[in-house]
């Protein structure tokens, strides 16, 4: 199941966490294959909630048992590496790097440009943003060569999340007119946002993502709105943009510009 396609309508991600987590509840227990892939689903939405601390504990859990099912042992390494990247475990994220190489499978390979995507992340701890940026920009560029979509999407915006918008964003804009409906036409709103260092612009690119509950994606764009507004020499205008079930007064983002954060799927 791939959540990070849905649409950025109200609240897509808080819902898809409910199902995802029914369907865990529903079928836990019942074999390995349908437990480990209940907690691949809701360590995966966790991710892109935001929630990535809780994204590593589910899959940690969700290890041993992937560990017996081909495909989802892949699955679950590269998802567990993404998710420990995110949090700046770098012992974590690269061990579990290794562990979804190694499980890759010849009869999967439509899954291997998720591991790519993952790869992203762990690149960002090691080898810093540009590498990070390369990466990102190849998983984009095979994606497109095999018209994965989905893929190409999330690592173009990855590219965007990185500080090097300008290089994706008519990209993104051709997307984004041949899938209105996706979270292309965010996606490549923010990325005309922050190549224009547009501040008003990414506060709004910040408020679609809160609102979809995709927290992280929220945080990053709004410090990238505060760096605008830094870099015109004004303060900014409008109200803090409060991520999806946070209380009035939560801090939204204590952590890095984007450019040096270690933060960010694919069919993911």
């Amino acid at each position: 199941m791939d959540f990070s396609t849905a649409s950025l309508a109200p609240d897509p991600l808080p819902g898809a966490s409910e199902i995802a987590s029914r369907m865990h509840a529903r079928y836990e227990g019942v074999t390995d294959l349908m437990t480990s892939a209940g907690v691949f689903m809701v360590g995966q939405v966790a991710r892109l909630c935001g929630r990535t601390e809780d994204a590593v504990r589910l899959l940690m859990e969700g290890r041993r048992l992937g560990s017996a099912v081909p495909g989802l042992e892949f699955l679950i390494a590269a998802e567990l590496s993404h998710a420990a990247a995110l949090t700046g475990n770098r012992e974590l994220a690269g061990r579990s790097h290794a562990e979804a190489a190694a499980a890759r499978r010849r009869g999967l390979a439509v899954f291997e440009l998720w591991g790519d995507l993952a790869t992203t992340r762990v690149t960002l701890l090691d080898g810093g943003v540009r590498a990070a940026v390369e990466q990102a920009l190849d998983c984009a560029a095979r994606a497109r060569a095999c018209r994965a979509v989905g893929y190409e999407l999330i690592a173009l915006h990855d590219v965007v999340r990185l500080g090097a918008a300008p290089a994706v964003a008519d990209r993104l804009g051709d997307i984004a007119a041949d899938l209105p409906e996706s979270p292309a036409r965010w996606y490549a709103r923010h990325a005309v946002a922050a190549a224009r260092h547009d501040g008003p612009a990414l506060h709004q690119v910040a408020g679609a993502f809160a609102r979809a509950g995709a927290n992280l994606l929220a945080a990053e764009a709004t410090t990238q709105a505060s760096a605008a507004y830094s870099r015109a020499g004004r303060r900014p205008g409008v109200a803090r943009v409060r991520p999806a079930g946070r209380p009035p007064g939560a801090a939204v983002w204590a952590g890095p510009h984007p450019r040096r954060s270690a933060c960010w799927r694919s069919p993911r």
